[in-house]
């Protein structure tokens, strides 16, 4: 794994388990199905962009964008969640920037 695929790897690790957290037991309508609901698009991905996979990584960056959607409409919606959406928005950023630069990486490579 390089370096690349090893930060892409943690920052989708690092945005699963905040949502977890968040979902699963710092939310007042904290449950299991929605930490599963939440991790379902993301989760299996996880091994693949480990490897340097740039199609996992590219559906990953495609997902994160309604991530960073949801992230957002806590915060201006939801007055108590506020901290709790905005660590998720900047982790749903990081994860998107760390997976179009795993993609860009692959790119370069095989040209």
């Amino acid at each position: 794994m390089d370096s690349a695929g090893r930060q892409a790897a943690l920052a989708l690790a690092a945005l699963l388990l905040w949502l977890g957290w968040w979902l699963g037991f710092a939310s007042p309508s904290a449950s299991a199905i929605a930490v599963l609901l939440a991790w379902l698009p993301l989760a299996p991905a996880l091994g693949f962009v480990a490897k340097g996979g740039p199609k996992a990584a590219g559906w990953c960056s495609l997902a994160g964008v309604f991530y960073a959607g949801f992230a957002v409409m806590e915060v201006v919606a939801n007055p108590r969640q506020r901290w709790h959406a905005g660590i998720a928005l900047i982790l749903t950023l990081a994860m998107i920037a760390t997976q179009v630069r795993l993609i860009k990486s692959r790119r370069l490579q095989s040209s």
